[in-house]
């Protein structure tokens, strides 16, 4: 398989470099395009891995700048549910899979991919994603994971939504009243204490002494508390 590595760089998308994935086991290949290296302002994207030189590379593993752009443990519980449910057409065996399965929306991020067969960039929801109006009903969502009774609708809501991301907290991309990107991250019914109120608290005294963070902000949902990030 073939997959277009793009990257959002100075105003324009440029395309960095092929990735090529083996039918079967987890080895990959990479090679720089001419035209990313031929740029005056070209950066290696991995520069332990996949350094800026000329040629395929290859690795038994997928490339850590690549396993970045993917989903951590909660994406990976929505997507391997989604499977089992039908939502999704095929269990992701290989790490680049469960990459493929993010909407590059809402992907964290510079990176976004084509399919070596395909015009388009790699879209699952529908590119919409929700207003922080829609925080209950993206919490109840998330619940339903936790309890294990969420439905076929619940996840095709989170997977289109932006709710993949990186991290092993729950989480959803979310559009802020200004029109501006945020993360909201939502509780968890095992937790022995407020995650949400301590990591605002980390925050604001990180931003008191001096440390650039991104505007946060603490939300009731149904007498629950949830973190609210802006993207930096």
């Amino acid at each position: 398989m073939s997959i277009e590595v793009h990257i959002e760089w100075e105003g324009t998308t440029q395309l960095v470099g092929r990735l090529y994935s083996a039918g079967r086991g987890q080895a990959v290949s990479f090679e720089y395009s001419a035209e990313w290296l031929a740029r005056q302002s070209a950066f290696a994207i991995d520069p332990t891995s996949i350094p800026m030189q000329r040629g395929v590379m290859h690795s038994s593993f997928l490339f850590g700048a690549i396993q970045d752009c993917g989903p951590d443990r909660w994406g990976k519980i929505l997507i391997e549910r989604a499977v089992r449910k039908g939502v999704l057409e095929q269990r992701p065996f290989q790490e680049i899979d469960y990459v493929l399965a993010l909407d590059d929306h809402s992907r964290i991020g510079a990176l976004r991919f084509k399919r070596g067969y395909e015009e388009t960039f790699l879209t699952q929801g529908t590119g919409k994603l929700p207003p922080v109006v829609q925080l209950p009903a993206l919490l109840r969502a998330t619940e339903a994971i936790h309890s294990e009774t969420e439905t076929a609708k619940d996840l095709r809501f989170l997977l289109g939504q932006g709710s993949p991301l990186g991290g092993a907290r729950p989480k959803s991309a979310v559009v802020l009243p200004d029109g501006n990107l945020g993360i909201a991250k939502f509780p968890k019914p095992d937790d022995v204490r407020d995650i949400a109120a301590g990591e605002i608290l980390a925050l604001s005294l990180a931003r008191a002494s001096g440390i650039r963070t991104a505007d946060h902000q603490l939300v009731l949902v149904g007498g629950l508390c949830c973190c609210r990030d802006q993207a930096l």
